[in-house]
C-alpha cells in the first residue's frame, strides 16, 4: 500500500467519521475487486450502522435516481457483467464507514429487491475518493458494490 493512498484513506475516514482511525489493518493478500461484476438493478437505498461523529447510530441513505446502481459479485452468474471502472478496481486501500444492515435495488423487472444482512454483518468501505461503496462479509468475501450517478461519501454521510 503506497503512502500517498493510505494518507487518502486516512483523510476520507477522518473527514466521514470526524476523528482519527483507532487502528489499520490490511486485507488478507488473496482479496482483490473483480475486473466483472453482475449489474442487478438501479440502487434504492443502503442501510447502515456506524460510530460517526462518535455517535453510534443506523443510518439509511436513499439514492437520488441519478445513475446510481448496485453490483453483485456472483461467481458463475450467468447473467451479463460489467466491467469494474479502473478507478475502483486499482486502489490499495478501502476505508471503513461501518456494518451493512441491508440494502435495496430495483431490479430488470422492475421489482424491489432487499437484500437484508444478518449478525455478523458484513462491513460498508468506500474507496478514498468516496465514489463507491464496497460490501464486504468476513475477512475478504465482497459482496456487492454500488457505484455511478452522484453517489460520494462526504462529511455529511453518503449522498447522492
Amino acid at each position: 500500500m503506497s503512502k500517498h493512498q493510505q494518507y487518502k484513506g486516512v483523510e476520507k475516514y477522518r473527514e466521514f467519521h470526524d476523528f482519527d482511525p483507532k487502528k489499520i489493518e490490511a486485507f488478507p493478500e488473496y482479496f482483490e475487486i473483480p475486473e466483472y461484476v453482475c449489474l442487478v438493478g438501479k440502487s434504492l437505498d443502503i442501510a447502515y450502522h456506524s460510530n460517526k461523529w462518535k455517535d453510534p447510530a443506523d443510518y439509511i441513505h436513499e439514492h437520488d435516481s441519478n445513475g446510481v446502481k448496485t453490483y453483485l459479485t456472483v461467481k458463475g452468474s450467468r447473467q451479463p457483467t460489467t466491467k469494474v471502472p479502473k478507478h475502483i478496481r486499482d486502489i490499495d486501500v478501502l476505508v471503513r464507514l461501518g456494518d451493512c444492515l441491508h440494502f435495496t435495488y430495483e431490479d430488470h423487472n422492475g421489482d424491489t429487491i432487499e437484500a437484508k444482512c444478518s449478525r455478523p454483518y458484513p462491513k460498508l468501505y468506500t474507496i478514498p475518493s468516496g465514489k463507491a461503496l464496497l460490501i464486504i462479509s468476513g475477512k475478504a468475501n465482497l459482496e456487492a458494490i454500488v457505484w455511478g450517478g452522484g453517489l460520494k461519501v462526504e462529511d455529511v454521510g453518503i449522498v447522492g
